[in-house]
This record gives structure tokens, sequence and C-alpha cells, in this order.
């Protein structure tokens, strides 16, 4: 399957003279790309290769590659993605719940509890912060999964420049 790859890679670099092939190509497939096109109509895939004036992108679901010319480019939104090309969420969520735990501890062993008739259960301020920090993480953790890998914005706009400056600072992150 890998020399089919490497086939049809010789045949695009043969066909089309402005390709390069870059050695940090390993580097290149921790990225997941989501190019909206010059037409409104978006192509998604893990990048392969950034030439001078093109992208390869292997689609999500099959194993063709999309060879995407700069001039044809409005915009792209990169995510980083793990080695199995899953978005990474991991580390927000853990930032996201250990916050939110601790907070919450604070917060329900500073309360009082709230008692209107005069009669409740209060185990003491350590029980009202576990529960409290129980709590916290849960939020903490959902928020800190949607915001833990915010996608970064390249506006290309046909420009072979614009795309050969989202190539540098990919490649110095």
């Amino acid at each position: 399957m890998k020399s089919i790859h490497l086939a049809v890679l010789g045949l695009l670099w043969m066909l089309h003279p402005n390709i390069s092939l870059y050695a940090q190509n390993q580097k290149n497939r921790n990225y997941f790309f989501d190019v909206q096109l010059l037409t409104g109509e978006h192509r998604k895939g893990i990048l392969r290769t950034i030439g001078e004036s093109n992208v390869i992108l292997k689609e999500k679901d099959t194993d063709s590659l999309l060879l995407i010319a700069a001039s044809d480019i409005r915009v792209v939104k990169i995510k980083k993605v793990n080695a199995g090309g899953h978005i990474l969420k991991g580390a927000g969520i853990i930032v996201g719940a250990a916050t939110g735990m601790v907070l919450g501890y604070i917060i329900g062993s500073n309360s009082d509890p709230e008692c209107d008739d005069g009669s409740c259960n209060d185990w003491g301020p350590e029980i009202r912060g576990i529960g409290q920090g129980l709590i916290g993480g849960i939020i903490g953790g959902a928020i800190g999964s949607l915001l833990g890998n915010p996608a970064k914005k390249y506006v290309i706009d046909g420009l072979p420049e614009n795309l050969e400056k989202m190539r540098m600072h990919l490649s110095a992150s």
C-alpha cells in the first residue's frame, strides 16, 4: 500500500513541477487540515506535505491523497492530531478537570450549609468541598475538552507567499 502512495506522489511530482517534498514530512502528519477553497467548498484531511505552491492531504477516512493548489485556497484551519489521526483534547480535559476540582473544593469547603428550617445534614466542610470539587471537575473537564485544542487559522487568499508563511510557522512550532 505504501508503494502505491509513493507512486502517486512520484507521479504528482513529475506532473506538477512546483511540488517540494520537505524533510519534516513526519512532523507534518501531526496536523488535521480543514481547507476552505475560494469556491466555498471544504476539503479535510491529515497533512502530508506543504509545497511551494500547494498542499497534499490524506483524506480523513480514505487512503486517497488530495493535491490542492495555493491559488485555490481561501482559509486553512489546523488542529494537532495524535498518531491515529484523532484530534487531541486530552490536555484540555485534564487541565480543565483539575482546575474545576480545586476551585470547587475551595468554594465548597468555605461555604456555609443552607438550612432553611434549621434542620439540615451538614457533614462538614471537607465533605462539602469534595462534593463541590467533583461537580467542578466534571464542568471543568467538559469546558477543557471544548477549548483544549483550538484551531489555528491561516488566511491564504490564493497567494503562494501566504502558504509559505504558514509552512514556515508550522515548521518552527
